[in-house]
This record gives C-alpha cells, structure tokens and sequence, in this order.
C-alpha cells in the first residue's frame, strides 16, 4: 500500500483527515500552531520553513501524542498539546522511539 493517512490541525481549527496518495505533496500554512500524525511515519517527508525535506521518522523532536508519532510546531508548544486529536483512532502505526 503507497497511500498514507493523515490527519492535522492548524491554529487550533478543526482536524482535517484525509488520504495522501502515493507521489502526492501537501503544503500547510499556519500562524500559530500545526500538528500532524501519518500512518507511517516512515515513508512521509516533512520540511519546516527554510530546512530542506527529511524523512519524518528523522525529525529530531518527535513526540508521541495517543500512541502515534507526531509532530507540534513549533515545538515549543508540546508540553501545552496534551490532546491534538481527541477521540480520533489511531491511524495503524506505533509509534518510532524517540
């Protein structure tokens, strides 16, 4: 399967949750926050503002939030994200160790 599920909320607005499909790109703009969770981590690449494209399974600052992998930013706000995605069910991945 080459199809990743994702889901992410930006600014505190409303999840959005939705398949990426193989070879496709998604682009999110924020003011304040965004946090994001994939079905595997290990095949998505992520770039933050100026830094080039990386693996998400190598971002530095992974966190775990609901038992699945995901990253806050800015990572400041982690401690303060306790529950991005309440009620939500997992999206088949353990997490990485981080």
């Amino acid at each position: 399967m080459d199809d990743i599920y994702v889901r992410y909320t930006i600014d505190g607005k409303p999840v959005t949750s939705f398949i990426l499909r193989k070879d496709s790109l998604l682009m999110v703009k924020a003011r304040d926050s965004i946090v994001v969770q994939v079905s595997d981590p290990e095949r998505v690449y992520v770039k933050y503002r100026t830094a080039d494209f990386v693996p998400m399974k190598d971002v530095k600052d992974l966190t775990t939030k609901n038992e699945m992998t995901t990253i806050v930013r800015p990572n400041q706000l982690v401690e303060k994200t306790k529950d991005p995605f309440p009620g939500a069910r997992r999206l088949d991945n353990q997490p990485l160790k981080t």
